[in-house]
């Protein structure tokens, strides 16, 4: 079962099911490092170190593909627009010597 629960919540991109304990839990619990014994719960200290190894490979993973599309939405929407690209280098000069003229103003 819980192979099943872990593949249904992380196909759903939400913030709250990837920082949620239950899923964790969850994970640990499919990984092995935590087993049920009886009424209790025991945790594997060699697979919990593996775990949480693996776990921080997947969120520097997840990060830099968010990043990647980020910046490949961010060059979709404006590669090549030149109305952009002036107002951009507008705001630089203006920003890096503090100074640009009307004209200059009127376009961003």
């Amino acid at each position: 079962m819980a192979p099943e629960v872990i593949k249904q919540m992380e196909s759903i991109k939400n913030s709250k099911f990837e920082n949620s304990k239950y899923l964790s839990f969850m994970k640990q619990l499919n990984s092995g490092v935590i087993e049920i014994s009886g009424n209790e719960l025991k945790t594997n200290e060699d697979k919990l170190k593996e775990f949480e190894i693996n776990e921080e490979i997947k969120q520097a993973e997840r990060m830099e593909w968010d990043k990647s599309v980020k910046i490949e939405a961010f060059e979709d929407n404006f590669n090549g627009d030149t109305e952009f690209s002036e107002a951009s280098e507008l705001f630089r000069r203006m920003w890096n010597e503090g100074e640009i003229n009307d004209d200059e103003l009127g376009k961003l």
